[in-house]
């Protein structure tokens, strides 16, 4: 009875969130849903049957998984960088490509304000169900404006994912087995999954917080920690939710430590482009091949 009763009330309970459109009910629902959500995760820890377990986690696992892919067209360093050729694909294309053979994605969506950017990345396999506002579109735009809007835009159609990744076309060289493995890590615990990769600590101020409240330097010898890392830009991934408006995020982090060069690269100015065309040129980097049924490219 209890499996059942568990079983029937996920179903009810991710119906009601997904029709709800007022925040506030929606963030008391969001809660019951996450306990739900954490049954299944670590349905025999808490004392939940291995069938019941299985079926709940099952029913989410089948949920939707959805790879955002973020282009604008304003790009001032390199005009038209996020089309522009590089080993026979347009750049937008390597990471769509690299998306779709990640074999893990029921929907690829870019999100761009740019007409000639969606007509490429349609070409190339993608989704552009919209066009970004031109407010958050520009210099100064913040992703996380460009996330929101997507997630709404979905939300209106009825879709919601269950776990999101975001991506960029600037970091042509993420492989497939690079977004798994990051998407992966929010089944558990986790529900924020970022790239990070090790930086010099020589490259930072360190300080520290004494007893007195005050803020003091110290030296790297001093400092307790002895590797540094930083969040880079290659892939994220996020649990159900945790942007959506109204709803408040749980944010237990896991990092994946990215250490190839090659997957490290990131396109910003024209001599970026030119050392990621010598990459292809030197074989380096294997491009992937065309989405099947996508064959004919829009360059």
């Amino acid at each position: 009875m209890r499996q059942r009763l568990c079983g029937i009330s996920f179903l009810i309970m991710s119906s009601l969130v997904k029709l709800n459109q007022d925040p506030a009910l929606n963030k008391l629902l969001f809660s019951a849903f996450k306990k739900f959500q954490d049954l299944s995760l670590s349905g025999e820890r808490r004392g939940l049957e291995g069938d019941a377990a299985q079926k709940i986690g099952t029913f989410i696992n089948n949920a939707g998984k959805a790879a955002f892919i973020f282009a604008r067209g304003g790009s001032k360093g390199i005009p038209g960088k996020n089309v522009i050729d590089l080993g026979g694909v347009p750049l937008i294309g390597h990471t769509i490509r690299a998306a779709y053979y990640a074999g893990i994605f029921n929907r690829i969506i870019v999100s761009t304000d740019s007409n000639r950017i969606a007509e490429v990345a349609r070409s190339e396999g993608a989704e552009v169900p919209f066009l970004r506002p031109k407010e958050i579109a520009g210099d100064t735009a913040q992703i996380g404006d460009a996330v929101i809007h997507a997630l709404s835009a979905l939300r209106g159609t009825g879709y919601i994912p269950d776990i999101y990744a975001v991506l960029y076309p600037t970091s042509p060289f993420v492989s497939p087995g690079l977004i798994r493995d990051v998407v992966s890590r929010v089944y558990g615990e986790s529900c924020v999954s970022k790239t990070v990769k090790r930086i010099s600590p020589q490259q930072k101020r360190i300080f520290q917080r004494n007893g007195k409240n005050r803020i003091r330097s110290i030296s790297q010898k001093n400092s307790p920690v002895s590797e540094w890392y930083r969040p880079i830009g290659l892939c994220e991934a996020y649990r159900y939710g945790d942007r959506m408006a109204g709803v408040p995020a749980r944010r237990i982090f896991s990092f994946k430590v990215v250490r190839d060069p090659v997957q490290l690269h990131d396109i910003d100015v024209p001599e970026d482009l030119e050392k990621a065309r010598r990459i292809i040129t030197e074989g380096r980097f294997p491009c992937l091949p065309p989405i099947p049924g996508f064959e004919k490219r829009v360059l």
